[in-house]
């Protein structure tokens, strides 16, 4: 157990990533269900536009479960920093790629639910939406605890000395 350490905030935080990561996974499923096809062709727009969330909300639910392991206290002090380091990539990563592109791609199929008649399914996609959006906060404060709130103490002490010294000059000795 390492002193100092935001163990709380740590399996806290993972555990919202875990449960927001389960409510998108259920809303891709559904995504599945609705058949919105293009007019000219057979390309499957609800395939389409869930498989991308799909792989976010699983991106989303591996981020929470490494959260939830960074925040365990049997872990030695060595397991504990390689898990924060691992959260907080994971976690950055998030913020930068999947959170956005899970916006993106809930409110693209929210719309084409919209326009294709599904009307009672769009406010889900909107939520799916919101969700991600919520990730997206969360994954920027997780990131900076990782980063910032968790510093391990260290038994190391610098000491700057800012005296005047004498230098040889070697010129002048030659």
């Amino acid at each position: 157990m390492i002193v100092g350490f935001q163990y709380t905030a740590m399996t806290i935080t993972g555990a919202f990533h875990l449960g927001i990561g389960v409510l998108c996974f259920i809303i891709s499923m559904v995504g599945y269900s609705t058949k919105l096809y293009r007019y000219m062709g057979d390309w499957n727009l609800s395939v389409a536009t869930s498989t991308p969330a799909f792989i976010i909300s699983l991106w989303v639910i591996l981020v929470g479960i490494f959260g939830i392991l960074a925040g365990l206290k049997s872990n030695t002090e060595l397991q504990t920093r390689r898990m924060k380091i691992t959260y907080m990539v994971l976690a950055i990563l998030s913020a930068c790629l999947f959170a956005i592109a899970g916006i993106s791609v809930f409110a693209f199929h929210a719309t084409l639910v919209k326009l294709n008649g599904y009307h009672n399914l769009y406010p889900l996609f909107c939520v799916g939406s919101f969700a991600m959006f919520v990730e997206f906060v969360m994954a920027i404060v997780s990131s900076s605890i990782c980063c910032c709130c968790s510093q391990t103490k260290s038994s190391v002490v610098v000491v700057q000395q800012n005296q005047a010294t004498e230098f040889m000059n070697p010129s002048i000795n030659s």
